[in-house]
């Protein structure tokens, strides 16, 4: 299970090892959109027509992001799609505000994801990629963006591929789930995500 983000009809932006890593790659995926509950309502689309970047590499954990393409959807007062950075935020790194993550993974170590699981928000600061190196060593590369876990605020298993966005007056998203400590949801430790500004390019062209 991963989460993922509405970037416009007919696309949508996740981790590339949501489709693949070093030992698995997935036959297909079903896309949920417009429901806060991750095993019923909103509506449902099966896809296999998966985008990874091309230089993605499941060892580094370099360049984990994708596209997934689905059949054109219509935007409701419940589906809508997120903003990507534009103008002066494409060269923002936004250290020091405080980013947003969300997705359907779990609060805390423990029993598994739960059937009548619920969408979770987080408030997460940004911080700079060399804090977060001084835990995941050269896994940081400048095409992450870093969050702390300070106040045991962090992301967890079953949140990769899901969106980081900036807590402003229009929501964008500047990030997407890749990595954290993995132990006791990476509290008081750094977490990684692709970083959105540094694929605008790819994302477009996709």
């Amino acid at each position: 299970m991963c989460g993922g983000s509405l970037i416009s009809p007919t696309r949508i932006v996740t981790a590339a090892h949501c489709n693949s890593d070093s030992s698995f790659t997935a036959l297909y995926f079903t896309i949920v959109l417009g429901s806060s509950n991750l095993f019923s309502g909103g509506v449902r689309i099966p896809t296999n027509d998966i985008v990874e970047h091309p230089q993605w590499n499941p060892i580094s954990i370099e360049n984990d992001i994708c596209m997934v393409r689905i059949p054109p959807v219509t935007y409701t007062n419940v589906i809508q799609p997120i903003a990507l950075p534009s103008g002066a935020d494409l060269n923002n790194n936004f250290v020091g505000q405080i980013g947003i993550a969300s997705g359907f993974g779990r609060i805390s170590d423990g029993p598994n994801i739960s059937t009548n699981e619920i969408l979770h928000s987080v408030n997460v600061p940004v911080i700079t990629n060399l804090q977060c190196f001084s835990t995941f060593g050269p896994f940081v590369r400048d095409t992450n963006i870093c969050t702390s876990g300070a106040g045991g605020m962090n992301i967890c298993t079953g949140d990769s591929g899901g969106p980081l966005y900036n807590n402003m007056a229009i929501f964008s998203q500047i990030g997407v789930t890749s990595f954290g400590a993995g132990v006791a949801c990476g509290a008081g430790f750094p977490s990684a995500y692709a970083r959105v500004t540094s694929y605008m390019s790819w994302i477009l062209s996709i």
